[in-house]
C-alpha cells in the first residue's frame, strides 16, 4: 500500500492529519491541504453537486446590475426581551440612586453604582440593535462589503472580492452555567496569506451562514473547497 504524503513538503500524512468526513488531509508539519477525494476530471458533469441552501427566514436576496445584495432583519422578539429587562433594571437604578441622594450616605456612595449603570446603557443599545437593526452583504464592483444599520454596531467590512479565496461556516460553542449556546460565523480565506477575516458573527443558525457562503461563493465564481474546522455541509 503506497504511503500518502504532503505533496508540499513530502512529509508522510499521519491518521490524525486525514479527515475523512471532508475528504482531506492536513499536514502535521507544514500545514499544508491536500483533497483527497475522486474529482472525476475525465467526466466534470459526473461530479456531485452541492445542494442548493434554502435561504432562511428574515432573509432577502437580490440580484441587480451584476451586484449579489443579501439583506436580513435582526431578532426582534430577543430586543424586545432585553429591553423589558434593561428597562426594569434602570428602574431599579434610578430609585436606588434617588434614596441614595435623599439619604446620609456618603456623598462619593451613588460612584460605586455606576458600573451598574453602564451594564444598563449596554442592555438598552442591544437590545435597541436587536430590535432595528439590519445587516447587509453587498457584493458588486470588485468589493464585499458588510453593513449593520440604522444603530451603530461593530465595524462594517469592505474587502477586495480579488482577495477572498475561499468561505467557509464556523461554528462557536458557549458553556454556560445556563447550558450551551451556539452561534455561527461567516469566515473568508484571504489571499495570498491564507489569513482569516471574520465577516459576520452571531448568526443564529448554521443554515443562515451557509447560505451566504453558497450565495457569495456562487456570485464570485469561487469554487467550493473543504476547510478544516468549517460546519459540515449537507449533500
Amino acid at each position: 500500500m503506497n504511503e500518502l504524503r504532503c505533496r508540499s513538503c513530502g512529509a508522510a500524512l499521519r491518521a490524525e492529519d486525514i479527515h475523512q468526513d471532508l475528504a482531506i488531509a492536513k499536514c502535521g508539519y507544514c500545514h499544508a491541504i491536500r483533497d483527497l477525494a475522486p474529482r472525476g476530471d475525465a467526466d466534470p458533469a459526473a461530479r456531485q453537486l452541492r445542494p442548493q441552501v434554502p435561504m432562511p427566514a428574515r432573509f432577502t436576496l437580490d440580484r441587480q446590475g451584476g451586484r449579489l445584495v443579501v439583506e436580513w432583519r435582526w431578532s426582534r422578539a430577543t430586543g424586545i426581551a432585553v429591553l423589558i429587562f434593561s428597562g426594569l433594571w434602570n428602574a431599579v437604578l434610578a430609585v436606588s440612586y434617588r434614596l441614595m441622594l435623599a439619604s446620609d450616605v456618603q456623598p462619593e456612595a451613588p460612584l460605586f453604582a455606576l458600573p451598574f449603570v453602564a451594564v444598563g446603557l449596554a442592555l438598552s443599545w442591544f437590545g435597541l440593535a436587536c430590535l432595528l437593526n439590519r445587516t447587509r452583504i453587498e457584493v458588486g464592483g470588485g468589493v464585499l462589503g458588510v453593513r449593520h444599520f440604522p444603530v451603530p454596531w461593530r465595524r462594517d467590512r469592505e474587502l477586495a472580492a480579488a482577495q477572498i479565496d475561499q468561505l467557509f461556516c464556523r461554528e462557536i460553542v458557549n458553556d454556560t452555567d445556563e447550558g450551551t449556546s451556539r452561534s455561527y460565523q461567516l469566515i473568508a480565506v484571504c489571499k495570498p496569506d491564507g489569513r482569516s477575516l471574520t465577516l459576520v458573527s452571531n448568526l443564529d443558525e448554521a443554515q443562515q451562514a451557509l447560505f451566504l457562503e453558497q450565495q457569495v461563493e456562487g456570485h464570485l465564481g469561487i469554487a467550493d473547497r473543504p476547510v478544516v474546522g468549517a460546519v459540515p455541509k449537507a449533500g
